[in-house]
């Protein structure tokens, strides 16, 4: 599944729970790839993507890829990947 391609040769950084239960792991492919999965424990809310992120594309668990509209995403239960490119993450 799509949890399985977003890690299987993913390095992960950290995993950090913010603040309102937010979790945001980091991940990286080769030297120059980063995205960061995020997800809520409960419940929905926006999430302010911070700029140096340079966010290009969110992935939702269920669903397929999509540009990002502004420097938002709706997070809940469910991962996202947020990606600083619109390149495939991980073998299809």
């Amino acid at each position: 599944g799509a949890t399985a391609r977003w890690l299987v040769g993913a390095r992960l950084s950290e995993c950090v729970r913010e603040a309102g239960g937010t979790w945001r792991c980091t991940l990286s492919r080769d030297p120059n790839r980063r995205a960061y999965l995020l997800w809520r424990e409960d419940g929905e809310s926006a999430y302010a993507l911070p700029a140096e992120w340079n966010v290009q594309e969110v992935e939702p668990l269920l669903g397929s890829p999509a540009a990002t509209k502004g420097a938002t995403v709706t997070l809940g239960p469910l991962p996202v990947l947020a990606k600083a490119d619109r390149l495939p993450w991980g073998a299809q």
